[in-house]
């Protein structure tokens, strides 16, 4: 491997890893001020800080290195110092910050902030790592390369054990060596490199060069190392694992976890879907030999043949779907970072409940709702939570709650934020929209308790008396509602005015792969996602009712607004009343509507893939590529049922007697 892409390989690795570990090391932080200094928790922001000082130190990003150092001298002091009134938590934090800017950017040059090292009481002597301890610190990362690669060199080993031509042992073996050879090159280990280029070379059989090799490493991870150096290793709590080729249980469970680029999990699962596809086409051509009198035999075999081909590529497009969910604990590590600055910011005593981080979510999603929830939570404490002498005025706990939480239900994740304030003043609401002209004062007292919330959502609406850097700005649940709509998910709110306010989100567990209802309408084919079907009906045209000039259904001793799915669509419908009607039941999550269509048709499982921007419409979910290679368009029905409600008010007909 060229040295520019080592070296860029290696520093992407290094980043996400650093994240993760001030992430962890952030979560410590946030506790002391909410719990109280404990040794545990310094002990684990100084493993992580140590961690991201030796890898920044491999690749010479001095500035990340250095700070990541002052911060651990700061830490291990913190025992020494008493935290209340003293500060050194915000300036943790303000260095916390600093360092998250840095991994941002890595490669730009630059030093720790001499006030900042003042601020952490940290010299600049103390920050800065002596060249013998920047070679340290290589020699660690190398060290680290070696252990995983001795696991590696121990699963080939067990391979060949049981087959001395197995191909897979023989590629894990070659990988090895690649990566042994770029690590060492790159750690300007001469003598490390002779060694695997001899073995390299060898002539013995793949096990006995693996077993060599192995042999070899075990060898520099075991002080004194053999090329001379000392290994350097991090005293760890009593009671904590080791972590090492030594500990069998602890390697092998590190062992079946690979860092995989996300890039190559979103190219597995776009190629699951091409397969998908070619699935689908496949069962349409057997199909189709079948009715042109095909031998029976040869059916039967292709039949057996595709229903084989047919789970495994069901199975690949399950696994490369659970290979992009994502843990939301990822996303709720930020929350109580983000609680405590704003109850300090405004003066308020919160505490911060989190459920439900172990549920899934598909990364996409994930990250559209990542920034909305931040927000949800902001808007809760600085919006929704009252001063504590208010709060103690009207006989609530001083201290605020806000709870987080996310349940999985059927296909949908729901996450709700649940505050304890002051809640939603429907007239208070009422009163600003009139006042802004949005509506009419007539209009206003008519509204519902659901209509009223919806105002709440209108880009640049805000109740607030005041605008604060934290919120007030009436800029927040528009783009909440757009993000999470734009994921196929919806917000909505409940709330009782001084009491509770309760946003929640739901949104799909999974996106790509969906499964469909084909419909036909104004001679096109169209698809409805099918976890919003309630029901197909095939009724007399006599059933159809009119209610208050809307023509309607009675489904389950419910009245359903009828319309047709072409006119929904603006396409022209020629055809005349028939004597049966095709009706589809929509079950959307604010609504239920009837669409009348011209025909039914079978469920598919397609790959929807999203329109161009600018062939995107309202209600149109993506395309997809049917068996027999025609496109058709996979509905949004959000969208249509809120057309569908519109347009009945207008107490049109859904058919037209003389259109030609």
């Amino acid at each position: 491997m060229a040295s520019d892409d080592l070296q860029r390989r290696f520093l992407e690795e290094f980043t996400a890893e650093a994240t993760e570990h001030l992430d962890t090391a952030e979560a410590a932080l946030v506790a002391f001020d909410t719990s109280g200094f404990d040794t545990a928790g310094q002990a684990e922001i100084m493993r992580a800080m140590h961690t991201i000082k030796g890898g920044a130190g491999y690749l010479t990003l001095t500035g990340i290195q250095d700070l990541a150092h002052a911060i651990e001298t700061a830490v291990k002091r913190l025992d020494q110092t008493p935290l209340a009134g003293s500060g050194r938590l915000e300036v943790l934090f303000e260095a916390f910050d600093t360092l998250r800017e840095l991994l941002a950017r890595p490669t730009d040059p630059g030093g720790v902030p001499e006030a900042l090292l003042e601020a952490l009481q940290v010299s600049q002597e103390e920050a800065q790592l002596s060249p013998a301890a920047t070679n340290g610190t290589i020699d660690n990362a190398l060290e680290n390369v070696m252990r995983q690669q001795c696991q590696a060199l121990s699963a080939a080993a067990g391979r060949f054990a049981l087959d001395k031509d197995d191909t897979t042992a023989q590629a894990m073996l070659r990988r090895v060596l690649a990566t042994v050879r770029s690590a060492a090159t790159y750690a300007g280990d001469d003598g490390l490199l002779e060694a695997i280029e001899d073995i390299d070379q060898s002539p013995a059989r793949d096990a006995a060069r693996c077993e060599a090799l192995r042999l070899r490493l075990k060898r520099i991870l075991e002080p004194p190392c053999a090329n001379g150096r000392t290994s350097q290793t991090q005293p760890v709590d009593a009671g904590e694992p080791r972590r090492g080729a030594d500990q069998g249980s602890s390697a092998a469970f590190q062992g079946q976890f690979l860092r995989v680029s996300s890039d190559h999990v979103d190219a597995l699962v776009r190629q699951a879907g091409e397969m998908l596809t070619l699935r689908n086409q496949l069962q349409h051509f057997l199909r189709s030999l079948e009715a042109e009198g095909c031998a029976d035999h040869l059916c039967r075999t292709g039949k057996g043949l595709a229903l084989g081909l047919g789970k495994a590529v069901d199975e690949l497009q399950n696994v490369s779907l659970e290979l992009r969910l994502i843990q939301l604990s990822s996303i709720f590590q930020r929350l109580p970072r983000v609680a405590r600055d704003v109850a300090q910011r405004t003066g308020k005593r919160t505490r911060l409940h989190i459920e439900g981080g172990e549920t899934g979510i598909d990364k996409s999603v994930a990250e559209v709702i990542a920034d909305p929830l931040v927000h949800m939570v902001r808007n809760a404490i600085d919006h929704g939570i009252e001063p504590p002498e208010e709060r103690e005025a009207i006989g609530k706990e001083a201290e605020g709650l806000v709870e987080v939480r996310a349940a999985r239900e059927g296909n949908d994740i729901v996450i709700s934020v649940r505050d304890d304030g002051r809640g939603v003043d429907p007239d208070a609401v009422r009163s600003t929209a009139v006042a802004r002209g949005i509506v009419a004062e007539a209009a206003a007292a008519d509204l519902s308790l659901d209509g009223i919330y919806d105002l709440l959502f209108l880009p640049g609406f805000s109740t607030a008396s005041t605008v604060t850097e934290i919120s007030g700005r009436g800029v927040g649940l528009d783009v909440v509602r757009a993000n999470v709509r734009s994921a196929g998910g919806d917000v909505s709110i409940r709330s009782e005015a001084g009491s509770f306010t309760i946003i929640e989100m739901r949104l799909p567990v999974r996106v790509s792969a969906r499964d469909v209802l084909l419909v036909e309408a104004a001679n096109e084919w169209y698809g409805i996602p099918l976890d919003t079907v309630r029901r197909t009906l095939s009724m007399p045209s006599a059933g159809l009712q009119t209610i208050a000039g809307t023509p309607a259904i009675v489904h389950d001793e419910q009245v359903v607004p009828l319309l047709s799915l072409a006119e929904l669509l603006g396409q022209a419908h020629h055809r005349a009343r028939p004597e049966w009607l095709d009706v589809v039941v929509l079950d959307s999550r604010s609504q239920t509507g009837a669409l009348l269509v011209d025909a039914i048709g079978q469920r598919y499982q397609l790959t929807v893939k999203p329109l161009d921007p600018y062939l995107a419409t309202p209600g149109v979910d993506g395309a997809a590529i049917l068996a027999d290679g025609r496109v058709v368009l996979v509905l949004d029905p959000e969208p249509l049922m809120n057309a569908l409600e519109e347009r009945s008010c207008n107490r049109s007909s859904p058919w037209s007697s003389s259109r030609s």
